[in-house]
């Protein structure tokens, strides 16, 4: 697994530089990955199944299809799941991608849980996901800020495998528990699952106005 955090790392920091771009929100990226499971899971061919930026200031269809400005919900992580559930849905109803990328994109859904991006629709639109899988059970989950509590919730109810994150949050994350708010939600005792997490201390994280940290102020829930 480590030989392949620093790719899926820099992945998820070109994902999040695209939607920052873009305008859609601040540069955080997520890319999931299934690697395989049980006593197949060390040599396992790892397959990047979705990646997502952050898009809580991008437009979507407000009440009577008045547009209306951001969504605070569309965190990376949040849509990154959210595309594994269309994913999910997509093998189990046997129909072709249920969303296509096209002009009229991002003044549509509400939820965000579409690509928004060349990047994020070519790998959308991979039928790379194992069959008959649940939730995001045993996935592998890389994002470039460490997840908000909100965030940390779903990648717990997901039933992650394992969590990589790169800068640290101190003020706002949910997963780290030595320093800041102290959640620890990838361990607690009193949660329904735990999950394996890492905090990346490769390359692009320590320094600010680095490609990973790219102007995330400490204040801004990822």
């Amino acid at each position: 697994m480590l030989s392949d955090v620093g790719y899926w790392m820099a992945l998820a920091g070109s994902v999040a530089r695209d939607a920052k771009k873009r305008g859609y929100g601040p540069s955080v990226g997520c890319v999931i990955v299934e690697r395989g499971g049980g006593a197949e899971i060390a040599s396992a061919k790892p397959e990047v199944v979705v990646v997502a930026g952050d898009a809580r200031n991008c437009e979507h269809a407000g009440s009577a299809g008045v547009p209306a400005e951001g969504n605070p919900m569309g965190h990376a992580v949040m849509r990154a799941i959210s595309l594994v559930a269309q994913k999910r849905s997509r093998e189990s109803n046997g129909a072709s991608s249920p969303h296509q990328l096209s002009p009229a994109l991002p003044k549509k859904d509400v939820f965000l849980d579409f690509p928004l991006t060349p990047l994020e629709q070519n790998i959308f639109d991979q039928d790379n996901l194992q069959h008959n899988g649940y939730l995001c059970l045993d996935l592998e989950i890389y994002v470039t800020h460490e997840p908000c509590v909100m965030c940390s919730m779903a990648i717990l109810h997901s039933r992650f495998g394992r969590c990589v994150f790169g800068k640290r949050m101190c003020r706002t994350g949910g997963l780290t528990a030595d320093d800041g708010l102290s959640y620890g939600m990838f361990w607690r005792p009193e949660l329904n699952w735990k999950f394996l997490c890492w905090e990346w201390a490769g390359e692009g994280v320590e320094d600010e106005g680095s490609e990973m940290t790219d102007g995330v102020g400490e204040d801004v829930h990822c």
